[in-house]
């Protein structure tokens, strides 16, 4: 391996740490010089990014990680940098030596950019999730720190709205859709329902009564525990540290300040920020954790020591409104309760995930997903194709354009021929001559998370499926006959 730079780190417990940064990751050697027949390489991780001096900490190492989503802090037990030790237990599920806890794409084999195929990596891929309704309002926008537009997604039967002038990546909806005049949507709408347009509208392409299948949350999962360590109550100008445990309720009057000392996780049976009141978490030593029970109401500000935007969870389960009045940075989820985004010239940072969502007017969310794990999240996939139909065995199309006959029961993928401009689109597949008419099929691409059904009907039928992404195959199980045929080809 060729490396850009090498840097070396000596702890206190007399190993080294040897980082080796290539283009889009750094390698970590944990060294031994003291091992018995000599210098021995105990450990190897890969962390996405460029790192910084690594320090030796709860049994392992804490990594800050300078990459597009700012300053993150990682932590690498020592059973997850022993990737050599049979008998240390490795979380590393896609094999491709970047353990589980720093790998943007988990179940992804590939270090670089990658796109992930399981609704738990859906939470790194998606700014604004909806299990009911969804607005973005009038001027206001959705994108990543580079400004590029990020997508928007509505599990729920609620309508998707984007207002007057508003600008998003993509929509994806079980509902209807409705775009408002002159707002923007850069790549495709695809809606289980209809889809309205206004007057002056920009979408790359728009797909009504598209059968629609969304990777969901379905609960956060955890008990509070007893309040035990009571209530916290600040008065106007006052100050406080705690730390972790579970307080009943937690509320700062206008200016006060708390100091959250330690990552977590914190339980609060409410929390109320007055106006411009300011909490501080923790998240020098790896991504901290917030659980608040009943109501949450902010007034005022939430911010990490570090000043990151994508080491702060906060888990909500009440079902009266969260109401985020200042601008906001981290991973709000609260599955039964709508969240309320308001008007702020700094715009909010994070990723919001809510029953629904509500973006007010000339306000910016600035996509940065949460570094790790969502906490005692339970989710749920899109159903996947009968066993019958497996990648493995499933008859490739090859390039665009190229047909192939199969049988109408027939196992069918785009795999191996897609061209490098793929990317993620909408993919027509097309019936040629000789179809044994109807053909009931179901697809599915699990990179894109999407999937769906439809019927060839006859000959020089195109039918769409959206989207498909090059990174991962789109199985087609065809459902007719056995003993009929059809040929198919795709663009």
């Amino acid at each position: 391996m060729n490396y850009r730079a090498l840097a070396l780190t000596a702890f206190e417990d007399g190993t080294l740490a040897l980082s080796g940064v290539s283009e889009n990751e750094t390698h970590i050697y944990h060294i031994d010089p003291a091992a018995p027949g000599g210098i021995a390489v105990i450990g190897f991780g890969v962390v996405e990014g460029t790192i910084g001096q690594p320090t030796r900490s709860r049994g392992g190492m804490s990594i800050p990680v300078s990459g597009a989503d700012g300053f993150t802090t990682v932590h690498l037990s020592d059973a997850e940098l022993a990737l050599g030790n049979p008998s240390a237990v490795v979380p590393d599920t896609d094999g491709d030596g970047a353990v589980d806890s720093v790998d943007r794409c988990p179940t992804v084999h590939g270090t670089g950019v990658e796109v992930c195929a399981s609704s738990g990596a859906l939470a790194r891929t998606t700014a604004l999730f909806a299990a009911g309704e969804l607005r973005v309002n009038d001027r206001s926008s959705v994108r990543s720190a580079d400004g590029t537009l990020q997508a928007v997604r509505n599990a729920g039967h609620g309508d998707t709205n984007l207002g007057v002038e508003s600008e998003v990546g993509s929509v994806v909806a079980t509902g209807s859709v409705t775009l408002r005049d002159r707002s923007l949507v850069e790549g495709a709408v695809i809606a289980g329902g209809s889809v309205a347009v206004g007057s002056g509208v920009h979408v790359g392409s728009v797909a009504e009564s598209s059968s629609v299948s969304l990777a969901s949350f379905e609960a956060l999962s955890f008990d509070f525990p007893t309040y035990e360590a009571g209530s916290v109550l600040l008065g106007p100008g006052e100050s406080q540290a705690i730390t972790p445990g579970a307080y009943s309720s937690v509320l700062l009057h206008a200016d006060s300040h708390l100091e959250l000392s330690g990552e977590g996780p914190f339980y609060f049976g409410s929390l109320t920020l007055g106006p411009d009141a300011l909490v501080t978490v923790d998240d020098r030593f790896g991504p901290a954790t917030l659980m608040v029970e009943s109501s949450l109401v902010l007034d005022g500000y939430l911010e990490t020591r570090s000043g990151s935007h994508n080491t702060l969870f906060i888990g909500y389960l009440g079902s009266s409104q969260a109401s985020i009045h200042r601008s906001f940075s981290g991973t709000l989820v609260a599955p039964h309760a709508k969240i309320n985004l308001a008007s702020t010239p700094l715009g909010h940072f994070g990723a919001f995930f809510g029953q629904s969502i509500e973006l007010h007017q000339d306000t910016v969310v600035w996509f940065h997903p949460f570094v790790a794990e969502w906490p005692a999240f339970q989710h749920s996939e899109p159903a996947p194709p009968s066993p019958e139909c497996a990648v493995a065995s499933a008859v490739d199309l090859g390039a665009p354009g190229h047909n192939v006959t199969v049988s109408a029961g027939g196992c069918v993928r785009v795999q191996d021929g897609y061209p490098s401009w793929w990317g993620t689109r909408v993919m027509q597949l097309q019936s040629t001559a000789g179809t044994s008419a109807p053909i009931a099929f179901t697809w599915n691409n699990a990179c894109s998370g999407s999937g769906g059904s439809g019927v060839i009907n006859g000959d020089w039928q195109s039918l769409s499926l959206a989207s498909t992404s090059h990174a991962c195959a789109t199985l087609i199980d065809l459902k007719g006959a056995d003993a009929g045929s059809v040929s198919l080809r795709y663009y």
